[in-house]
């Protein structure tokens, strides 16, 4: 008898950033919804939406963004991939989540209020190296290293 099949939920996860001065800062969210602790931007999939349409939404829906104050929008060549908790797979029926990621350069107002399901309480914009301590999972802290690289390389 063949073992249970992974089922992969996709989306999207976006680093955001703006430059202050020479040095990049980073849009770092408290998340309260399913578990507590600090994320970047991220969000699952609608049926066989597009990544940069899931991107798009993601960016509305979770912070409020002004499309005018979005600058640069790089698609990254790595995705933020983990295993669901127990009680998820139970609930949602997926076993792992699969993330295109994307760097986002933005200069306007956040905001996380009025959203119709709360997944976050606060935000910070903080120094690359105050959102490596803060973010809260292996996986968040790896792609915001690979993306401070690819901002180093582009805009220093």
């Amino acid at each position: 008898m063949a073992g249970k099949r992974e089922k992969t939920r996709k989306g999207i996860s976006a680093v955001i950033f703006r430059m202050k001065g020479k040095e990049p800062e980073f849009l770092i969210l408290h998340r309260i919804k399913r578990w507590t602790g600090w994320e970047m931007l991220k969000g699952g999939r609608i049926g066989r939406e597009k990544p940069l349409n899931n991107l798009k939404r993601e960016l509305r829906e979770e912070i409020h963004a002004e499309e005018s104050k979005i600058g640069a929008v790089i698609i990254l060549p790595f995705k933020l991939s983990f295993k669901t908790p127990p009680e998820y797979v139970k609930k949602y029926k997926y076993t792992a989540m699969e993330f295109q990621s994307f760097l986002v350069e933005y200069n306007g107002k956040v905001s996380i209020k009025g959203n119709s399901v709360l997944e976050h309480d606060g935000y910070e914009w903080v120094s690359f190296e105050k959102a490596e301590k803060m973010l809260t999972h292996d996986s968040s802290k790896d792609l915001l290293r690979k993306a401070y690289k690819v901002i180093l390389d582009i805009f220093s």
